[in-house]
């Protein structure tokens, strides 16, 4: 595509402004008195007070969820399973460990005092009537 020359660029007939006149009904001074006036006859706003609901968000921070009880409870089996394995393991091989059963004893009673579920302080309380007949062989 050629291009032959460029053509004057004509005037654009866009909008136009009017010169403001002082003392105008338009001009900006008539307008800031104006706002000014309306401003002062609106009145004064409220003082602003303190936040109340920040001790709300943070106790909702420091709230345990509901997978913190949960990884807690995790911990703890596995701590008992581990002392049950221990006990298993002594058992086969003829030893008894006293400190272990005594240790697998009281942490079953920790456990049964923290839990609501029935079948779980079932199993608790077989786990621990074990222990207790088992120290109670020993004469403990």
């Amino acid at each position: 595509m050629k291009i032959s020359g460029t053509g004057q660029v004509g005037k654009s007939s866009g909008a136009t402004r009017k010169k403001g006149v002082p003392g105008d009904s338009d001009s900006f001074g008539s307008m800031v008195d104006s706002d000014v006036s309306s401003l002062a006859a609106a009145g004064s706003s409220a003082g602003v007070g303190p936040l109340a609901a920040v001790g709300g968000l943070f106790a909702l921070q420091e709230a345990p969820d509901a997978t913190a009880g949960r990884s807690k409870g995790v911990g703890r089996a596995e701590d008992m399973l581990k002392q049950l394995d221990e006990v298993k393991r002594a058992l086969l091989f003829g030893e008894i460990p006293v400190n272990v059963l005594k240790s697998l004893a009281y942490s079953v009673r920790q456990q049964r005092a923290q839990t609501d579920d029935p079948r779980l302080n079932d199993i608790l309380a077989e786990i621990e009537l074990r222990a207790e007949v088992e120290l109670a062989k020993l004469g403990f």
